[in-house]
């Protein structure tokens, strides 16, 4: 009897909370998140794990098409952060810009650290956008979260990393997880 009494309370506060959310916005950040990851998806064939220069192409015109639309969601109604789009479609808008060029990443890094410091956007995004940077920029990262392919081997490396020795504190900081076991987990090494 007791869990249909719980039930019977959560259910109103639930039916409350997505009642906020904007279901318009939600549906076009569905879409968005699909095309983010179109090409970058594909296990047999990624352009992320791959030369393939024409998926590329096709995935850099989705990418395109995210941040323009994006951009105006932007403009029109701010940072389509949790309390808008809830927690499950929090992350799409975050995606499209770290799927961008060093001056997009950049120019929206703002928004989405005001969105983390106002509890609307996990705070695991900040180290990627961050590492993400410091690889477009051609400086070493400080999280090791991203990873670049080696031509050469035929496989991913993580990117290089500034003050090795400090990274599993950094990444502690924001839940990461150990470095260390994520490299051997996934068979990986540090690049050049």
């Amino acid at each position: 009897m007791g869990k249909i009494v719980l039930g019977n309370r959560i259910k109103p506060i639930c039916d409350s909370v997505y009642l906020s959310l904007d279901s318009t916005l939600i549906d076009i950040l569905t879409i968005l998140g699909k095309n983010d990851q179109k090409y970058r998806a594909d296990d047999l064939d990624s352009p992320t794990l791959s030369d393939n220069k024409n998926k590329w192409k096709l995935q850099d015109s989705l990418d395109k098409y995210n941040r323009d639309i994006l951009d105006a969601i932007i403009k029109r109604k701010g940072y389509p952060h949790r309390r808008i789009v809830g927690q499950s479609h929090e992350a799409i808008a975050w995606n499209i810009i770290q799927h961008g060029d060093a001056t997009y990443i950049e120019k929206h890094l703002p928004l989405v650290e005001k969105a983390i410091k106002e509890n609307n956007l996990n705070s695991i995004h900040l180290p990627y956008m961050i590492d993400k940077l410091a690889l477009l920029r051609g400086r070493p990262q400080l999280y090791g979260t991203q990873l670049i392919y080696n031509s050469s081997k035929k496989k991913m490396e993580i990117y290089r990393i500034d003050d090795l020795e400090k990274v599993e504190q950094r990444r502690s900081k924001y839940y990461l997880g150990s470095l260390k076991d994520y490299m051997h987990h996934k068979n990986l090494e540090i690049g050049q």
